[in-house]
């Protein structure tokens, strides 16, 4: 990501971080608007959490399934009686 310079903030930054499919992401500790360049690299970012989490739940029966792109997953607990 390129922190955008103050020229490059679009006027609406809430509308703009809002847009489906956004490539502009927020720093809240910098106060500062930030643009995805490479999203082939910004797509791989969180690869080693989920080839860990797919490891953990590796043999497991999930009520889903593992899916990268949803970024949760429902877990029955108390033989179905409660959902997390």
């Amino acid at each position: 990501m390129r922190k955008l310079l103050p020229k490059e903030i679009p006027v609406d930054i809430l509308a703009t971080l809002n847009e489906p499919d956004s490539l502009y992401r927020w720093s809240w500790e910098e106060r500062a608007l930030y643009k995805i360049e490479d999203t082939t690299l910004y797509a791989t970012r969180a690869n080693a959490y989920w080839d860990f989490v797919e490891r953990f739940y590796s043999g497991i029966a999930l009520p889903l399934g593992l899916d990268r792109n949803r970024g949760f997953n429902l877990f029955e607990l108390d033989e179905g009686r409660i959902v997390v």
